[in-house]
């Protein structure tokens, strides 16, 4: 059981630190935005499609 738990809680912290990461790139994505860098240079720079930087920056 103690096994059990300690999986749980490690995949529930390995989830938290993916959001967080993702919540951070969007967060870069929107500034380098605000401050001018095209939709296609910020995509190139995160490695992202342009569409989805794009989605990112109309939310």
């Amino acid at each position: 059981m103690c096994k059990a738990l300690q999986d749980l809680y490690e995949e529930g912290i390995g989830q938290g630190i993916e959001r967080g990461i993702e919540q951070g790139i969007r967060e870069l994505i929107v500034r380098k935005y605000r401050k001018g860098v095209s939709i296609e240079e910020i995509a190139d720079f995160v490695e992202m499609p342009c569409e989805k930087v794009k989605e990112i920056v109309e939310e």
